[in-house]
């Protein structure tokens, strides 16, 4: 029965998406019918998708590419972009599909995920996976929930590094090593580890970005909402929302 169900599973992943084709796999994951990694084909992006039944990523993927978590109308098309919280890529790849000429870094700190981040961009030639997470500074983190779900992961810096260590990077790390002049589009969705971020001289690149795309996470840890628009108040940036995301523009 398990290899009669993947069959259809391969076969409605080849069709052009459609919401009837979605809807039948989706009700096959809701199930535990499907099994291994599936693939998809969204209309107007290049390259298929693939999710991991059993996992958030099915409810990541219509949270982003069917209500549209990210059409967002920019007035600056950005030449430069860090995707903070980069989980199995699917941010990068509206970016990298709306913005074909931008370069991009997506960055996870989890193995699993980063994984199959790296299958899902591998086509794009604009996108650049990092794995590591970002954080305040240069560091060393830990991940703190390591059985959580697989869009939920939260770090802290760890004062010894080991084996199972994850290289934290600043934004301006990632500026610097790009050789970037800056960070036209910052996206973070980073479990609470915004507030480090942001109380951490963050004017250094912030002072420079045109546009932010942040989830902000009080109820992960408090006063991230504070540090967030403690920090970019003091720039010429309007507000707005769209969902779980808040957006800052800079004024022209």
């Amino acid at each position: 029965m398990n290899n009669r169900i993947r069959r259809v599973a391969d076969v409605i992943g080849k069709f052009k998406f459609s919401g009837f084709h979605y809807l039948m796999l989706e009700q096959l994951n809701k199930f535990r019918l499907l099994k291994g990694v599936v693939g998809i084909k969204f209309p107007g992006v290049k390259h298929r998708l693939y999710l991991r039944p059993g996992t958030s990523d099915f409810k990541l993927f219509r949270n982003i590419f069917i209500s549209g978590e990210y059409d967002i109308n920019l007035p600056f098309i950005p030449e430069t972009i860090i995707d903070g919280g980069g989980n199995i890529g699917m941010a990068a790849i509206i970016f990298a599909n709306r913005y074909p000429h931008a370069k991009i870094i997506t960055i996870e700190p989890e193995d699993s995920n980063f994984e199959l981040l790296q299958k899902n961009v591998s086509a794009y030639k604009n996108i650049i996976p990092l794995k590591g997470g970002i954080w305040r500074s240069s560091s060393y983190l830990k991940i703190i929930n390591p059985n959580s779900g697989k869009w939920a992961f939260r770090i802290e810096e760890t004062s010894a590094p080991d084996e199972n260590s994850i290289k934290g990077f600043s934004i301006d790390d990632i500026i610097k090593q790009q050789e970037w002049r800056n960070a036209d589009l910052v996206k973070l969705d980073i479990e609470g580890s915004e507030k480090e971020v942001f109380e951490h001289n963050p004017g250094t690149w912030l002072n420079s970005a045109k546009g932010l795309i942040i989830e902000l996470h009080d109820w992960l840890k408090p006063n991230c909402s504070d540090a967030v628009c403690g920090a970019v108040k003091r720039y010429n940036f309007r507000r707005s929302e769209r969902g779980e995301n808040v957006i800052f523009v800079r004024e022209s």
